[in-house]
């Protein structure tokens, strides 16, 4: 042996107290070198920029959806927690804090905690999902009135008023106008967007795991094993086998059956979990079928329920409400309900049963006003929301163990080639999960949400809905304001934009299809979102079924234009030194420099444009000067007439 090998392995053994998963200590073992270390660390480094830049950019596409932005930051907490408790495990092993055995099991906890919590997320996205894609189909006809949705189901050839998805927008325009009229809300009330709102409600209450949850999740684990193992017993250990056989443990044949035995058990646990979601589902769409019934007044027929709404819409339409009397009733209606928390948990279920036993009712606040003269045999919000709650909880919870389960066998089953049928079992039990995850989740969330929707309100979600019309109203001022901008910096006029949506009519029908008008305004500079731009269209015009009369979309444009004009010059007169209260501009100056304040986007015509935050202490500061003139004039009036009397 060499000089330089004998001095590096003496260096090595030297040095075996150290360890070298600290990076300080790299180049202490011969298989730990400093120039490897640093290679690794330039690996991980470039992979968490890649990895940073993807969730940056996953933000910034996202920012504008506060529903998807919240369940990125709920995926964002669970991942915390897993990565957290995963921390924790290592450096109890690092510091060989328990035995070794112990150790690995405390791994696998920790695991399968992390992988709860990523089955959760991927379950919740795929719920969000597919019900995004059923509701842009029924977004598309929810704008229409209830005439033009029993013209369009009557007399259009694509429409097919006994398919399911026809039943379904008849459904959803039969509930909101039961609505609608119990409630006494405008028509404009968006039905549509309070549903979703509780449909959001309901998959975001997946990622809040309450303690019970958590003891029966473990409960249920706990039973499997024990049936397992009893299974295990009967079927591979003999009647007079002695402790030490047992203990020697199983060879590999044996370890194959065994594991061919906790597949069957939990094929059966999975099918179970299936057919119990399947009843739950059946049962709460039978609930959401007597709401119907009940709605249209005992008629069977969808189409004949449509065609009495119609009617009574008719009527209704006959004396329109405007935009800001809408609002007001809607206002008036949320302000007179108490917002107070959801009691839905397992807890408040237990509790609320306890009640019944002993005969001690709960008390009914105002926050969840309930239809009086609406019946549902056997049905308890509560408790359907609780148990439809632990069926997707279970759900994940055996996609969680299934996919360990994946992760750990599939190359060890490469490398050894045997046991290949294991990770393909692991593979199809999965796609059963996945199928739950796909069909039944979406489909129970989505008429669970129609029956809370509807057999009570939702303070919380009402409000979200007024906010979100206020929201629209001030897009609107937005929208306008980015057409001018757009044409000043590309040298166009509204005459060019009006231009191209009539050339969308060739036939000169004075209406243009609601998508087309959204695309058009979307090239000139501002993007609406498909709800709120529905919303808008609801606010504003009288459709033709889907299509949009442009010459009133044209006058609003106008309209817009010229307040902007209005408030702009009134601000150019204002900051020129005319009629400006002093107390107000010091004010205003303080909030704001002045350098920031007339920092607004510049036209190609040299001016500025103001802000929204400009235009309303403009307004504040028009109403001050009118009031404070007015004060001045009356006061000075009685002098005027004194002197004219002497």
């Amino acid at each position: 042996m060499s000089s330089e090998a004998a001095y590096s392995a003496a260096t090595n053994v030297s040095v075996t107290d150290f360890s070298v998963q600290a990076l300080i200590n790299a180049g202490l073992d011969i298989d730990v070198s400093v120039s490897l270390q640093f290679s690794f660390i330039i690996v991980v480094t470039v992979f968490v920029i890649c990895f940073e830049y993807v969730l940056e950019s996953i933000e910034h596409v996202i920012a504008r959806h506060p529903t998807y932005w919240t369940l990125l930051n709920k995926m964002y907490r669970e991942l915390l927690v897993g990565g957290l408790t995963a921390f924790v495990a290592k450096r109890l092993d690092q510091w060989d804090a328990i035995a070794k055995y112990d150790q690995a099991k405390l791994n696998i906890s920790d695991d399968i905690v992390l992988y709860f919590s990523l089955s959760i997320a991927i379950q919740s996205a795929i719920m969000f999902m597919m019900l995004r894609v059923r509701n842009e189909k029924v977004d598309k006809l929810s704008v229409l009135s209830a005439r033009d949705l029993l013209e369009y189901m009557s007399t259009d050839d694509g429409a097919n008023p006994w398919s399911q998805f026809s039943k379904s927008i008849m459904t959803t325009k039969i509930l909101q106008n039961f609505f609608l009229t119990t409630y006494k809300l405008p028509d404009v009330f968006s039905f549509p967007k309070y549903v979703r709102s509780i449909q959001d409600s309901e998959i975001f209450s997946l990622f809040d795991v309450e303690i019970i949850e958590w003891i029966l999740l473990v409960a249920v684990y706990t039973i499997f094993f024990w049936i397992a193992e009893d299974f295990e017993s009967i079927r591979f250990i003999e009647e007079d086998a002695t402790d030490d056989i047992i203990e020697a443990g199983i060879d590999v044949e044996h370890a194959k059956m065994i594991l061919a035995t906790r597949l069957e058990v939990l094929l059966v646990y999975i099918l179970i979990l299936t057919i119990a979601l399947w009843a739950l589902y059946a049962y709460v769409r039978r609930r959401v079928h007597d709401i119907v019934l009940h709605a249209s007044n005992g008629r069977k027929s969808y189409l004949e329920a449509l065609e009495d709404i119609a009617n009574k819409e008719d009527a209704r339409l006959a004396k329109p409400m405007t935009n800001d009397e809408a609002i007001a009733v809607m206002m008036e209606f949320a302000d007179s309900l108490t917002d107070v928390e959801d009691h839905s948990s397992i807890w408040d279920l237990i509790k609320s049963g306890a009640r019944r036993l002993v005969g001690r009712a709960h008390a009914k606040d105002k926050s969840h006003m309930q239809v009086a003269n609406l019946h549902l045999p056997f049905f308890s919000r509560k408790a359907v929301h609780v148990f439809a709650k632990l069926l997707l909880s279970f759900n994940a919870m055996y996609f969680a163990l299934i996919w360990s389960a994946f992760n750990a066998s599939v190359v060890p089953v490469i490398k050894s080639k045997q046991a290949t049928w294991y990770p393909l079992s692991l593979l199809g039990l999965m796609a059963i999960l996945v199928f739950n995850m796909l069909f039944f989740a979406p489909q129970l969330v989505r008429h669970l949400a129609l029956v809370n929707a509807t057999v009570r309100v939702n303070p919380h979600e009402l409000k979200a809905v007024i906010e979100h019309f206020s929201d629209v109203l001030e897009m609107q001022t937005d929208m306008a304001d980015a057409i001018v901008t757009y044409c000043d910096a590309h040298g166009k006029d509204i005459k060019d934009l009006e231009h191209d949506i009539v050339a969308m009519d060739p036939q000169a029908t004075g209406y243009i299809e609601g998508e087309a008008l959204r695309d058009i305004i979307s090239h000139y500079g501002f993007k609406f979102s498909a709800n709120k731009f529905q919303t808008f269209v609801c606010l504003q015009f009288k459709t033709r079924g889907t299509r949009v009369p442009y010459a009133d979309f044209f006058r609003v444009l106008y309209g817009l234009t010229e307040q902007l004009t209005s408030q702009h010059d009134s601000l150019s007169e204002l900051l020129s030194g005319k009629n400006l209260h002093s107390e107000y501009l010091n004010s205003l100056r303080r909030d704001r420099p002045s350098e920031s304040f007339l920092s607004g986007t510049t036209s190609s015509h040299g001016q500025r444009r103001p802000n929204h935050a400009m235009l309303f202490k403009l307004s504040a500061i028009n109403q001050f000067n009118a009031k404070d003139n007015a004060e001045s004039q009356a006061k000075v009036s009685p002098r005027k007439v004194a002197a004219v009397a002497v």
